[in-house]
């Protein structure tokens, strides 16, 4: 009850705000771009939480946004017990879309029904519509090529390419910064587990294409997310990542048993 109050005097507050999504939708007014788009909602009477994932294209004939491939909806009415734990989102039991359109007056359709209108805030700094006692926030990024969606699509493995031998910097002169933020904690076992976000930002005059980081005791990662595990048991960028410019940043996560994790960079590539 506590949630759904918070929420509601939110909305009320910023209604009187609020104005249509013409300068929002325009920054992906680009037919060369691949825009991802993700939606996250919560029920306001059962707090079921409802999601949708895909890749859009801009069609500068219709002026709209449209799906490229699926859209996935995962609800967390459609779980799974493993380990004795419920899993939500069951990837097995998703909704797949293959029409979907974002209209330039912000309209939302799928298989060519009506949605929903979208709303945004001064600034888009928040983009959201209602509908059917769900509160949805939507958000939208622009990429040269659709990344990976890690949405409940296939997961088999694909014979890497060859690898030739890289460029790489010595350790000693790596200017690379990480943020840890602790996200929660449980204890299992009589052994505290803790959940962390991680902010790496390069700060080197230059970009770089990969990283190695090396799975030790310092950061005793027991689970990561957004990293791809490499070969020899350390860890790098996932496939979509092409390169991290100097000040920008990338982020990932991890659960592990150490409370005050550190990282040791074995080795960077040179974009």
């Amino acid at each position: 009850m506590k949630l759904i109050t918070i929420i509601l005097i939110f909305f009320l507050i910023n209604l009187s705000k609020s104005q249509s999504c013409d300068k929002f939708l325009e920054k992906f007014k680009d037919s060369n771009k691949c825009i991802q788009m993700s939606i996250a909602g919560s029920h306001i009477l059962n707090q079921a939480i409802d999601t949708y994932k895909g890749n859009l294209k801009y069609n500068n004939v219709t002026n709209t946004l449209e799906i490229n491939g699926t859209l996935t909806n995962l609800q967390s009415y459609e779980s799974i017990c493993i380990d004795g734990l419920y899993q939500p989102f069951s990837a097995m039991d998703s909704f797949i879309y293959k029409d979907f359109k974002i209209f330039s007056n912000g309209t939302l359709r799928i298989n060519n029904v009506f949605f929903a209108n979208l709303v945004c805030f001064p600034n888009d700094d928040f983009v959201y519509f209602k509908l059917n006692n769900f509160l949805y926030s939507l958000s939208m990024r622009a990429y040269s090529s659709c990344p990976i969606l890690y949405f409940g699509e296939a997961c088999i493995l694909s014979t890497p390419p060859p690898t030739t031998t890289p460029t790489t910097t010595p350790p000693s002169n790596y200017n690379i910064k990480f943020e840890n933020t602790l996200n929660s904690q449980w204890e299992k076992n009589n052994t505290l587990f803790y959940q962390f976000t991680t902010i790496l930002q390069n700060n080197e005059n230059y970009a770089f294409s990969s990283i190695e980081i090396v799975n030790d005791g310092k950061w005793g990662v027991l689970e990561a997310w957004n990293l791809n595990k490499l070969e020899n048991g350390n860890y790098g960028f996932p496939g979509y990542v092409s390169k991290i410019e100097p000040k920008e940043t990338f982020t990932f996560g991890f659960v592990s048993t150490i409370r005050n994790p550190s990282f040791t960079i074995k080795s960077v590539i040179k974009a």
